[in-house]
Order: structure tokens, then C-alpha cells, then sequence
């Protein structure tokens, strides 16, 4: 028999203190328990089919779920763990089903309900993207996944000397994709000014261990990022972003990089970028894709 109640709002609070997605204001803690709801289920129903739509995601306060893609087991998720959310957030469809294994009680969200909260409350987006980031760090060192986007080791002679007027700079900053549909102003905010850097082969573009206080845009050049020990490394080659989701850990940096040659960037502070994000609610959804996408990449689970 569950014991465990979630029918008042005091009760959801305090459970959703102890989970790593909300570790946010009392504020923030009551407009989400507010907005959400008590469910139970019996063993061996269906919480959600494979493909269906839901408009809901459920984190687990007591009993277990079991995934399925077919007919094929996968895993059990159990307390404090969630379903059928970031698959939500990546903007992908449910590629497993969800069966409950034993008497079930969870937390019911609509997804309506968190944007709406998300948007009202930016304490959240950065508790929620900094739970992304860390699950996201120990996944790739467990896999032993180095970050980048190129594997050539030649360097290009690159003449660095030519000014990069706003237009030049936008117009590299599209071709990423978590800046390919953010509107004019919110760009020109980040990128306009005295942002352009150049570096020297062998200077180093961020170093590991240090607290992360900027992100870099690779416009020109080839730079090599490794690890503290050596053990893992990889290159970022144009146009790719240097130490981004190091600015939602909330920890120190893992990686260093290092400019393979002469290296031109594009330089955004931490306290610019999160100023942007806290006042552009669409960036800061993408912002949320993003990470959800990698992490639904690294660990293939796609109702988690």
C-alpha cells in the first residue's frame, strides 16, 4: 500500500525541493506545485504508448515504471526519476513506451504549465539547463566522448586581418544551429562591439579548472580541446562554439582549448549571455533543445 501523499501544495513543494531539476527559489517551488498534480497508477498500466502525444511529463514519487521500445525491455525508471519530459524539451517523439510495474504515484506537469513557469521564472531555466549540463559531462566522460566538430588536423592560413563588420558576424553566428532561428536584435546584443579576438597557435582559449565566464564562437581557424589528463581530445573547427554548456554546469571547466594556428573568435560573456537569455524566452527554449537533444544523443533514452 503507497503511503506517500502529494495532494496538497505543501506536500509538493517539499517533494520537488529533493529533486535535481528544481532546486530553485520557494517562489519558483510553489508556482510549480501549484501547476501540478497527484496521479496514480495500478501495475501493468500503460503511462504512455510509444508515439503517442502527450502534453504531460510525470515524476515518480513512489512505486516503478518500466520502458519498452517494442517488445524489448530496456530499464525501470524509479523515485525521484522522470518520464516522457525530455523527450518534451528535444522536440522528438516518445521512441519507448512506458508500463507501470508496480502501484504508482507521480507528479503529473502539463508541458503548457512548465513554459509558462520557465518563462516566469528564469531561477528555474538555469537549474533545469545546469541539470542538463552536468548529466550531459558525466555521460560523455563515462563514454570517454571528447567535445568537437572536426577530426582534420590540418590548420588553415587564414588572413585574420580583415575587419568583421556586424553583417560579416551575424552572418557566421546562423550557421549554428542554437543560433540559427534567434531573431536580429537578440544577436546583435551579443555580437556587436568589441567581441573579436585573436589568438596565436598554442595560446590557450579557456583553460581547464578555471570557473567558466564566457563561450567562444570559432569563426576562423582550428582549435584542439582536451582534457585535464590528456586522455581525451578532439578539434572544433569553423563555425563551432568553445565552452558554452561549461556556462550552465556550475562548475569548473573539464576542458582546455588550444588555437592549432591562428584563430579567430567571437566573445560572449557569461553575464551578457545570461542577461539575453533571462529577457528572450525563445533563445532560452532553444537554449533547453539544445541540451536536451545531446543528452537524449549520449545516453539513447528517449522517455526520459
Amino acid at each position: 500500500m503507497l503511503e506517500l501523499s502529494l495532494s496538497s501544495p505543501l506536500d509538493r513543494v517539499l517533494f520537488l525541493r529533493s529533486h535535481p531539476f528544481f532546486q530553485v527559489n520557494s517562489r519558483t517551488l510553489i508556482a510549480v506545485a501549484e501547476n501540478s498534480k497527484e496521479t496514480h497508477f495500478a501495475a501493468g498500466a500503460t503511462l504512455i504508448a510509444r508515439g503517442e502525444e502527450t502534453h504531460s511529463f510525470f515524476i515518480l514519487a513512489e512505486g516503478s515504471v518500466a520502458m519498452y521500445y517494442a517488445d524489448e525491455h530496456l530499464y525501470d525508471v524509479r523515485p525521484p526519476g522522470a518520464v516522457g519530459f525530455i523527450p518534451v524539451l528535444a522536440g522528438r517523439s516518445l521512441e519507448t513506451s512506458v508500463v507501470v510495474l508496480k502501484e504508482t504515484i507521480a507528479l503529473e506537469i502539463e508541458i503548457e504549465s512548465l513554459l509558462q513557469i520557465l518563462e516566469d521564472h528564469f531561477g528555474l531555466v538555469l537549474s533545469m539547463t545546469g541539470a542538463l549540463a552536468r548529466s550531459l559531462a558525466a555521460g560523455e566522460d563515462a563514454a570517454g566522448i571528447a567535445p568537437g566538430t572536426s577530426s582534420r588536423p590540418n590548420v588553415p592560413m587564414l588572413p585574420l586581418d580583415a575587419e568583421l563588420d556586424l553583417v560579416d558576424r551575424l552572418s557566421c553566428v546562423r550557421r549554428i544551429r542554437l543560433f540559427a532561428k534567434a531573431n536580429l536584435g537578440l544577436l546583435a546584443e551579443l555580437f556587436r562591439g568589441d567581441v573579436v579576438r585573436l589568438y596565436d597557435q598554442g595560446d590557450f582559449l579557456c583553460r581547464a579548472g578555471e570557473a567558466p565566464d564566457a563561450f567562444e564562437v570559432l569563426v576562423d581557424g582550428l582549435v584542439r580541446v582536451e582534457d585535464t589528463d590528456g586522455n581525451r581530445s578532439g578539434h572544433i573547427d569553423a563555425v563551432g562554439v568553445v565552452g558554452w554548456r561549461d556556462l550552465f554546469t556550475g562548475q569548473p571547466r573539464v576542458w582546455s582549448a588550444i588555437a592549432c594556428g591562428p584563430v579567430r573568435t567571437l566573445h560572449v560573456p557569461r553575464e551578457l549571455y545570461n542577461d539575453v537569455l533571462e529577457d528572450n524566452f525563445e533563445h532560452t527554449l532553444a537554449v533547453v533543445g539544445q541540451l536536451a537533444r545531446r543528452y537524449l544523443d549520449i545516453y539513447s533514452l528517449r522517455s526520459v
